[in-house]
């Protein structure tokens, strides 16, 4: 994905996207990434059943985090609120989650990139579950965002070197250790 963000890096003029590719690529690169297992564990088909109750094995780590209080943003976006002129743009941009809130209104929060995909946010819900949230005013509906999601604004116009990059980020950030 690093090669994918340096052939997006040599497309754009503006300094800013500029920036926030970098800094989307340096983020990208350090996250802790392993294999999720995607397990619904319902509490009575769990004791009832033991197909429903799966074991963990000893290569298997499991992770109960705290539940959050946020959403994050990320892709085709930067803060351009937080740049204090340091040359760098926050990347993961962290909002506050608030019940009854869609993408749209979120990713009105930030400022998107002149490339970004002005139609459809993919969301990655903290139960690995990802879905496509129309976002413009033509096409935009209801759909909830649970605390602990991250919004995906992808990329358009990607160069030939680069075009799975939004799904592979999609899937880096569903299989990372947030």
């Amino acid at each position: 994905m690093v090669q994918q963000l340096a052939a997006l890096l040599n497309t754009l003029d503006d300094t800013q996207e500029r920036d926030a590719v970098k800094a989307l690529s340096a983020w990208t690169a350090s996250l802790p990434t392993a294999k999720r297992v995607l397990t619904d564990l319902d509490w009575d088909n769990t004791r009832l059943s033991p197909q429903h109750n799966p074991l963990i094995t000893r290569s298997m780590v499991l992770v109960l985090p705290a539940r959050p209080d946020h959403i994050t943003v990320t892709g085709a976006v930067f803060d351009s609120t937080n740049m204090a002129g340091s040359g760098s743009s926050e990347v993961g941009i962290t909002l506050p989650w608030q019940a009854g809130q869609t993408a749209r209104d979120y990713l009105t929060q930030v400022t998107p990139f002149n490339e970004a995909d002005n139609s459809v946010a993919m969301v990655i819900q903290p139960n690995g579950e990802v879905a496509s949230h129309p976002i413009a005013y033509w096409n935009a509906t209801h759909k909830d965002i649970a605390p602990g999601a991250i919004i995906v604004l992808p990329f358009t116009d990607l160069p030939d070197e680069a075009d799975s990059l939004n799904q592979d980020l999609i899937h880096l950030l569903r299989n990372s250790a947030l």
